[in-house]
């Protein structure tokens, strides 16, 4: 997975050929993938975008700097087509191919402590993220916690009705406990 999208703005060092199979892999990771996210990266030095990427792989994602003329390409042909908006200056594209909502996490909390990072916008599913969608996406919570959430929900009702049908006996057996108790 460490192979990188990484490149270069001199035109001539890529050969036609070389620039249609980094098009075709690129489509087809955005095609795997459930949401993608555009950032401006200027002002992050190499450092900072190494850690990026690593926080990525962490989460078996991928951050890529990409060529624009060449992203637009691999998005042609996809349901929302209205990209170039995003595409201007220099462009990274997060990738998240299984949780949509943890690329837009990291996102977000690796501008808080770097504020050069901007979000563009992105794409959840076929439709078009602007940046405020991406941050409150972010908000929301993992889908591991959305599951406990929904699990405690159905836990409740379940309990209460064992309560209920279990008060009938109670009382049951608090009736024949003090009939025993006056008979002897």
């Amino acid at each position: 997975m460490q192979e990188a999208f990484l490149i270069i703005k001199e035109e001539k060092v890529a050969t036609k050929k070389e620039k249609g199979a980094l098009v075709q892999k690129l489509k087809e990771k955005l095609q795997q993938a459930k949401v993608f996210i555009f950032t401006d990266f200027r002002g992050l030095n190499v450092q900072e975008i190494t850690e990026l990427r690593r926080q990525f792989r962490h989460q078996a994602m991928d951050y890529q700097v990409v060529k624009n003329t060449l992203l637009l390409r691999a998005l042609d042909g996809f349901p929302a087509e209205d990209f170039k908006k995003y595409l201007r200056g220099p462009t990274a594209i997060a990738l998240g191919y299984s949780d949509p909502i943890i690329p837009a996490k990291v996102l977000v909390n690796f501008s808080r402590d770097h504020p050069q990072l901007q979000i563009k916008g992105g794409c959840l599913e076929g439709r078009i993220l602007e940046p405020e969608t991406v941050i409150s996406l972010a908000q929301l919570p993992s889908r591991e916690v959305l599951r406990a959430h929904i699990l405690m929900m159905l836990h409740v009702p379940l309990q209460n009705l064992v309560m209920v049908l279990r008060t009938p006996l109670y009382k049951l057996v608090g009736n024949l406990e003090a009939i025993k108790n006056r008979l002897g």
